[in-house]
């Protein structure tokens, strides 16, 4: 059985609980490897028409992460400053 990171709250749970064919450290290693592989491609296409916007999302507590993401997304809706 594979490290639990948040472990079940109890047995019972922990006996309904099922766990992905391709949940392994391998293939965990692939899909990081695509996702930082097409990171950048993905950024400068919406760098280029003005729409990426990168929060912090280590810093801080939940409520500070989550303020940061409300704040990008409200400035989003406000028209380009002149």
């Amino acid at each position: 059985m594979p490290p639990q990171f948040k472990p079940p709250p109890s047995e019972e749970i922990a006996a309904r609980l099922t766990q992905r064919s391709d949940d392994t450290a391998e293939k965990l290693r692939k899909r990081l490897t695509a996702y930082h592989a097409n990171l950048e491609g993905v950024k400068s296409f919406y760098r280029d028409i003005g729409r990426l916007a990168e929060v912090d999302g280590v810093t801080g507590n939940i409520e500070g992460v989550s303020s940061r993401v409300v704040t990008c997304l409200l400035k989003t809706r406000l028209p380009p400053q002149q």
